[in-house]
């Protein structure tokens, strides 16, 4: 997949300017979406378990990483959840989502982590990205 922009270094990062241009087009088309939500409850983003991260790199055939948006409750956005899966190539060369590992005789191990908090109950507040205009105090 393609980006709407280049990223600045060689290892896929990107400027604080355009990071924060980004974060606050998300806000805004967030904002636009559900007009009844209060500013300061605009959803931001997600904390991420480094274990998540790392037990993801493990994932020797792993190409890549996939995130699914989740919800226990629909009718509660602190409730919001990220779903990280590992994705690899099959046979053809296409990705796809590494979910289950079934070993014959035994308990099936899966492959989605699911232990992200969602921001705005878990944010850092000063950061840049969370948005100048609306900072809540920490």
């Amino acid at each position: 997949m393609e980006h709407h922009y280049k990223s600045t270094g060689e290892d896929n990062t990107i400027s604080l300017t355009l990071a924060e241009t980004l974060c606050a087009n998300w806000r805004a088309a967030y904002s636009a979406a559900f007009p009844s939500v209060p500013p300061l409850e605009v959803f931001r983003g997600f904390r991420i378990p480094i274990l998540d991260i790392t037990q993801l790199a493990a994932q020797s055939e792993a190409v890549a990483v996939r995130a699914y948006m989740g919800m226990a409750n629909p009718t509660d956005s602190s409730t919001v959840t990220l779903l990280l899966v590992p994705v690899v190539l099959d046979e053809a060369g296409n990705e796809v989502d590494k979910i289950i590992n079934t070993v014959p005789g035994g308990q099936p191990q899966y492959f989605i982590y699911d232990f992200t908090q969602p921001c705005p109950s878990v944010c850092d507040v000063t950061s840049p990205l969370y948005g100048t205009q609306q900072h809540r105090k920490p």
